[in-house]
């Protein structure tokens, strides 16, 4: 559901930072593999790429390989 709604608001920056930031100050559940701190910093690399666009699907990847020191994805 995360995925879906992360799509649907990914060409505003701020509606990406309202749900991000409604969804780590709610009590929703997130499956563990992907913290809040993960989705704040798959949120920032989603608005700081504008000009070529990023949606959760590429950025979690990028994220991860970051946090496991990979360099190329």
């Amino acid at each position: 559901m995360i995925v879906e709604a992360m799509h649907l608001v990914s060409r505003s920056s701020a509606g990406l930072r309202l749900l991000i930031h409604s969804l780590c100050s709610s009590q929703a559940a997130i499956h563990p593999s992907m913290s809040a701190d993960d989705l704040l910093q798959v949120g920032e690399l989603m608005t700081s790429c504008a000009d070529e666009p990023m949606d959760i699907a590429e950025a979690t990847p990028v994220l991860l390989s970051t946090r496991q020191r990979i360099a190329a994805v």
